[in-house]
């Protein structure tokens, strides 16, 4: 449940009231005592244009505002909010993942390869258990997340969508590596999670970062976040022709927005591969001009 008061509290016409009962808007809001709080099935954004538009009903479905909306403006309305704006992230070589990998402890590098060739999150990473892993069919499949709360604890729980929950192919190359790992650093259990710190417990992002800023020093890679191996796994597999359902289905992503950036970035690569064609093509002109002998590269 996340609460919304403050986002909403510049936009009420009055103090925010005092409801002795739930009151439900749209389905998808709760209020008592002054604080509103969202049904984990909602979104800020939708409770909030509920409430400027005063589309809110008490219990029974009566109108619970007959004089207009509660607020007056719904705050998550920014001009240009539903373009993506970010700003790109760099792509991370393969050479340069070896070499972070190798940099890293024993215990970790299968992680970064991970992360990188499937493109698997960190909180999926923490989360993978033994059992999830299929190295006979080559596949993981990606169901829990480990989420670190605010009090330093390690919360486990089902991937929030359908789409986040699914099955990734891995290749040839990572079984052995992902078979070794088992073997010396993974329990027995069927539930045993796959990484952990050398004491045993959950991974925590926060301990986890000293250890990767170490290893991108080591291997000379400046300037890349360990989540941006995410994205530069997918842009090798939008090089190697994954379509954009492919990629949303290999990333877990329920809209194409993302994979289509992943997308756009090859075909900048393919710009310039087109480029050095180009030039290519301008070199064997300027032969023919010359009146030099084109021979094929074999012959027979």
């Amino acid at each position: 449940m996340r609460s919304i008061s403050h986002a909403a509290s510049s936009c009420w016409r009055d103090p925010i009231p005092d409801w002795s009962t739930p009151v439900n808007v749209g389905g998808l809001i709760y209020a008592a005592s002054g604080s509103l709080v969202v049904a984990q099935n909602g979104s800020v954004r939708q409770v909030l244009a509920h409430l400027a538009s005063g589309a809110g009903y008490g219990e029974r479905r009566t109108p619970l505002v007959s004089e207009g909306p509660l607020i007056r403006a719904n705050p998550c309305r920014v001009k240009g909010a539903a373009s993506d704006q970010s700003p790109e992230r760099p792509i991370a070589t393969p050479d340069e993942v070896l070499r972070i990998a190798t940099a890293m402890e024993p215990r970790y590098q299968p992680l970064i390869l991970l992360a990188a060739w499937c493109s698997l999150r960190f909180g999926e990473l923490a989360g993978l258990r033994r059992s999830r892993i299929d190295l006979l069919h080559r596949t993981i499949y990606v169901e829990e997340d480990a989420v670190e709360l605010s009090s330093s604890r390690t919360v486990f729980g089902p991937r929030k969508t359908d789409t986040g929950r699914r099955t990734v192919a891995i290749h040839d190359e990572l079984v052995p590596v992902l078979n070794d790992h088992l073997a010396s650093y993974v329990g027995s259990d069927r539930e045993a999670l796959v990484f952990t710190s050398p004491e045993g417990h959950p991974l925590r992002r926060t301990k986890f970062r000293p250890r990767w800023l170490k290893a991108c020093e080591k291997a000379g890679v400046s300037g890349l976040h360990l989540h941006d191996l995410r994205g530069s796994g997918a842009t090798w597999a939008a090089q190697q022709g994954a379509t954009v359902a492919e990629l949303m289905a290999r990333l877990g992503h329920t809209t194409p927005n993302m994979a289509m950036r992943y997308q756009h970035a090859t075909q900048e690569r393919d710009r310039a591969i087109s480029d050095r064609l180009g030039a290519l093509m301008r070199a064997a002109e300027l032969l023919l001009e010359e009146g030099a002998e084109v021979r094929p590269l074999r012959q027979g």
